[in-house]
């Protein structure tokens, strides 16, 4: 395979299934968790229980929901259908969806410590949980902006 054309098309197809597949993982685990009777690791395996699971309970689910978003973007780059510039603006709003998210859902729901939250995750959880104890409510809002 020494054609680069073909080594570029091949590695951008693998994105974009590497996306399919996340999203579909995603969905699956979704209708588990709303007791649908579905079960995951028929349905997607082993590797996307363990793709989507880990991501959903470290950053929950709004920003896992962005997560097939990125390899799709960055397969847009390998097809010549975005410019590097555009690429790595994209990569830098989904780090900054990933990182600021959670935190922000987290602050909204508060749970309480110790509490799992699907919706804002491990991540969101703790920040927003020192950043609720070291500036209060108000406070935590203002950093977060």
């Amino acid at each position: 395979m020494s054609n680069p054309h073909l080594r570029r098309e091949l590695s951008g197809i693998a994105l974009l299934l590497f996306a399919v597949f996340l999203g579909g993982a995603l969905g699956v685990l979704g209708m588990a968790q709303l007791r649908g009777g579905v079960d995951i690791r028929e349905s997607v395996g082993p590797v996307g229980y363990y793709l989507a699971y880990p991501l959903v309970l470290f950053v929950g689910w709004p920003a896992a929901l962005m997560a097939p978003l990125a390899p799709a973007v960055h397969a847009l780059r390998v097809f010549g259908r975005l410019e590097s510039a555009t690429d790595r603006k994209w990569m830098m709003f989904f780090a900054g969806v990933v990182t600021l998210v959670p935190v922000a859902v987290a602050l909204g729901v508060n749970p309480a410590a110790g509490e799992e939250s699907r919706a804002a995750g491990l991540w969101g959880s703790f920040i927003a949980f020192y950043w609720r104890n070291w500036f209060g409510g108000i406070g935590a809002w203002l950093v977060w902006t």
